[in-house]
C-alpha cells in the first residue's frame, strides 16, 4: 500500500465481503477484480496491524506468488525495511487474481487489475523475483534451498505458499487434446485459441467454477452441456431447493445441466468429441473442461519431512512441524480445514508473515462464503446449507416465485449458521456478521428483515 504523504487525508479502506480483496479509495471500486461482486458487497473497514517493526537483516524466501505468497511478502516489508525478500515462482508471470480465470475466459487477461501488484510494485519494494523456476528441495538442517537449474538459495525464514493443483480424475480420455482445466494464465490464454475453432463444450463440475467458465462460454455463443455427478449443482455451498433454482436459471439461459449421472469416458481419437456417460448418454464437445476441485501442492514439504494431512498441517501461527518454515494459502490446512479460498489464503498469507518476522499475531479463520452471478441470476451463501445430519436445524425461508427471489436461513441450538440468498443479495453482509457473531434466531430476523 502506498504511504500517504504529510498532511494527505489518509485513504478510506473497503474490503469486499466475499473474497476479502481489500480497496483503498473514497469509495468501493464498481467490481472486485478478485472475484466480481458489486460495491454493495463491500463494507468499509480499519486496518489494524501488530505495531511490530524489526530491522533484523534477515532473508525471506517465499516459495509460491499467489494470494498468501504475495501477501506475506508485503505484510513483511511493512515491517522489516532491511530484510531480503525473494519470491520464487514455477509461472513465468507475477501474482495475478486467479479467481478471476474462469470469469475472464472473453477478456483481456493483461489488464492492470489483473495482477495483485503492478510490476513496479516489486521493484520499489526491493523484492526480488525468481519467475518460471521450480523448487526441487528443501534442506532443513542448512536452511538452504535448491531450484532445479541448480543453484541453492539460504533462508533464515521460509513461507510454502506453493498452492494447489487442478484435481484430475482418472477418466478415460481425459489425456486427449481438448481436454483441459482453468488453473493457470497460460491455461486460458490456450484455451482462448481453442475457442475460436470449436462449438461445442462439456463442462465436467457444477461448482461455482465451473458455472462461471459454462456461462463464460455460452456468452460466446457456444452449445454447452454441464455435467454433475452428485444430484444437485453447487451441492456444497446450496440447499437442494436453492440448486434447483440455479439448474432451472442455467436451462432458462441455454446450457444444459445433468446431475447425478457417472461418467464412462471423454470420447475421441486422440481430440475430444464429447462425454459419455455411464447410461449411454453422449453430450457432444470438442472441448472439454475439468473443474473437479484442486490438489495442494505439497509434494515438497513431505519430501524434507514436514508434517501434511491433505494439506501441509500448520498452526494458528502459521507454522509447520519444522522451526522457521511456515505455510499458507490454499497448500496449507489449520484443524484439518482448508477451504482453498482467497480470503483464506490472504489471511493465511498475513499471519505467517508476521510471524515469521517476530511478531505475534494469530491466524482468523475466513468465513466460508461464496457467490456467483450469471444465467440471470445471482446468488450468496455463508456457513452452513443445513445438509448435516447430525444436527437440528430450525430454518426460516421466504421464496418469491414472481420476483424469482430466494432467501434460506439456517439455525442450530437457536443461533445462525448459516443461510443462502438468490435473485436479491443486498443482505450479504448482514448475513455474514450474523455468521461470524453466531447471532440468536430473534435479533436475526429483527435486524435482516
Amino acid at each position: 500500500m502506498k504511504q500517504q504523504e504529510m498532511g494527505a487525508k489518509p485513504a478510506r479502506t473497503w474490503q469486499c465481503l466475499v473474497c476479502g480483496y481489500v480497496h483503498e479509495g473514497d469509495a468501493p471500486p464498481d467490481v472486485c477484480p478478485v472475484c466480481g461482486v458489486g460495491p454493495n458487497q463491500f463494507e468499509e473497514i480499519t486496518q489494524t496491524d501488530s505495531g511490530f517493526v524489526s530491522d533484523k537483516a534477515e532473508s525471506f524466501l517465499i516459495i509460491g506468488n499467489g494470494a498468501a505468497g504475495t501477501t506475506a511478502c508485503e505484510e513483511i516489508r511493512k515491517r522489516n525495511k532491511n530484510c531480503t525478500i525473494e519470491i520464487i515462482s514455477s509461472e513465468n508471470t507475477i501474482g495475478y487474481n486467479r479467481p478471476m480465470l474462469t470469469k475472464g475466459i472473453l477478456s483481456d487477461l493483461n489488464t492492470l487489475d489483473f495482477y495483485i501488484k503492478p510490476s513496479e510494485w516489486y521493484q520499489e519494494n526491493n523484492i526480488k523475483l525468481t519467475l518460471g523456476m521450480t523448487v526441487t528441495e528443501i534442506r532443513k538442517d542448512s536452511k538452504e534451498i535448491v531450484l532445479a537449474n541448480g543453484e541453492t538459495r539460504k533462508y533464515d525464514k521460509l513461507i510454502l505458499a506453493t498452492g494447489a493443483e487442478a484435481f484430475i480424475p482418472p477418466i478415460k480420455g481425459a489425456d486427449q487434446e481438448g481436454v483441459t482445466a482453468i488453473r493457470s494464465l497460460e491455461g486460458v490464454k490456450k484455451l482462448q485459441e481453442t475457442l475460436k475453432k470449436i462449438s461445442k463444450a462439456v463442462v465436467i463440475g457444477g461448482g461455482i467454477l465451473g458455472l462461471e467458465a459454462a456461462w463464460e462460454l455460452k456468452k460466446a455463443g457456444k452449445e454447452i452441456t454441464v455435467i454433475e455427478l452428485s444430484p444437485n449443482i453447487m451441492n456444497k455451498q446450496l440447499d437442494e431447493k436453492g440448486s434447483a433454482l440455479l439448474q432451472a436459471a442455467a436451462e432458462m439461459s441455454g446450457i444444459r445441466v445433468i446431475t447425478g449421472k457417472g461418467i464412462e469416458e471423454i470420447t475421441g481419437d486422440g481430440k475430444a468429441s464429447g462425454v459419455k456417460l455411464a447410461d449411454g448418454t453422449l453430450a457432444e464437445g470438442e472441448l472439454v473442461i475439468l473443474s473437479t476441485g484442486v490438489k495442494p501442492n505439497i509434494e515438497l514439504a513431505q519430501a524434507a519431512g514436514i508434517e501434511t494431512g491433505r494439506s501441509i498441517k500448520v498452526n494458528d501461527r502459521m507454522e509447520t512441524s519444522e522451526k522457521d518454515i511456515y505455510a499458507c494459502g490454499d497448500c496449507a490446512e489449520y484443524n484439518g480445514v482448508n477451504y482453498a479460498i482467497w480470503g483464506q489464503a490472504l489471511e493465511m498469507g498475513k499471519t505467517a508473515a508476521i510471524n515469521a518476522v517476530g511478531g505475534e499475531y494469530k491466524y482468523d479463520a475466513f468465513v466460508p462464503s461464496n457467490s456467483f452471478s450469471g444465467m440471470g441470476t445471482s446468488l450468496f451463501a455463508v456457513g452452513d446449507n443445513g445438509k448435516d445430519p447430525g444436527k437440528a436445524y430450525k430454518s426460516v425461508e421466504i421464496y418469491d416465485a414472481a420476483g424469482n427471489t430466494y432467501e434460506k436461513l439456517y439455525f442450530v441450538n437457536d443461533r445462525f449458521c448459516g443461510g443462502i440468498l438468490m435473485g436479491d443479495v443486498s443482505k450479504s453482509a448482514r448475513l455474514l456478521e450474523g455468521y461470524k457473531n453466531q447471532d440468536p434466531i430473534a435479533k436475526f430476523l429483527y435486524t435482516v428483515s
